[in-house]
């Protein structure tokens, strides 16, 4: 069975948030063969004003790219056999959280997958023949083979873990060779929902939310922009803890082309109205289980 795409998950999410808070019924908008950004939905809705009430509205997940690009390359290669070791050996990598990810640049050119079992191949190789089960504990002379094999280790695993494994319940080929054990991020946040207003305003800066902009900017409607975070956004966990009393209290300043700007995370909405200056939050819809794309870590 094909994976869901991200983007489409996203997008369900955030359509049925918004019909079920703003009464309207949305229509996808399929962009077509114009290089002309458009919105994802439109609607036109109805109020007191005779001429009724339009609503166009652009779709974004906040997430780590990089945390999510490594993570499908291991999934999809889980064992390597390398005919140069001796050993099966685990391994996992470190990726950026969103907030940082944001903030930085994600440099594809990494090796993932197979590509980097194939660059451990011989790094491993001499850890083997020096007779180091771990990376991580490096000998004591730094120009020596094997410390600069362990430290190249540690560059191509963004500072995550490799072993030797003494793991049981592999299947029984995997004899020689390394095995993807997962992807891993850091948070350090405080419980106040007015944290992931920086990250907020790292994605608007970037490609992602000028292309918000973009999509948003020449629609004759009320702007709405919609970001659906996951688990490598910090505030993830804090909402689970903060339950209804997370909501942010500082103003945002949002671009010309956004009225108002929606991050749904966790089984909550959050919304902030440029126009009026101020946040309301609720609930995500009941009959929606909000879970990211692929397993959290």
């Amino acid at each position: 069975m094909r994976e869901p795409k991200r983007s489409d998950l996203d997008e369900a999410l955030a359509r049925a948030t918004l019909t079920e808070q703003l009464g309207i019924a949305l229509e996808k908008i399929e962009p077509g063969k114009s290089k002309v950004p458009t919105p994802d939905f439109r609607a036109v809705g109805w109020d007191s004003r005779p001429e009724g009430w339009e609503v166009s509205v652009e779709v974004k997940g906040l997430m780590s790219e990089e945390h999510m690009a490594v993570s499908s390359a291991t999934r999809n290669s889980p064992f390597t056999a390398l005919p140069k070791l001796n050993r099966l050996w685990t391994y996992s990598i470190d990726t950026p959280n969103a907030h940082t990810s944001l903030a930085g640049k994600y440099d594809g050119s990494r090796p993932v997958g197979r590509k980097l079992a194939r660059a451990l191949e011989p790094l491993l190789a001499v850890l083997e023949q020096h007779k180091i089960e771990d990376y991580r504990l490096y000998p004591n002379d730094p120009n020596s083979e094997a410390y600069k094999a362990c430290d190249a280790i540690r560059v191509l695993l963004r500072g995550g873990s490799c072993a030797r494994s003494y793991l049981s319940g592999f299947p029984d080929d995997w004899v020689s060779g390394v095995v993807a054990m997962g992807t891993g991020f850091g948070h350090c946040q405080s419980f106040d929902a007015n944290g992931i207003l920086d990250t907020i305003r790292l994605f608007l800066s970037t490609g992602h939310g000028e292309n918000m902009r973009k999509s948003l900017a020449d629609e004759p409607a009320e702007h709405h922009g919609v970001l659906v975070a996951d688990w490598t956004v910090s505030d993830w966990h804090i909402v689970e803890e903060m339950g209804e009393a997370y909501i942010p209290t500082q103003p945002l300043e949002l671009p010309v082309e956004i009225d108002i700007l929606w991050v749904i995370i966790r089984g909550r909405w959050i919304r902030y109205d440029r126009r009026t200056r101020e946040w309301k939050a609720g609930s995500a819809l009941d009959n929606w289980v909000v879970t990211p794309a692929f397993p959290e870590p």
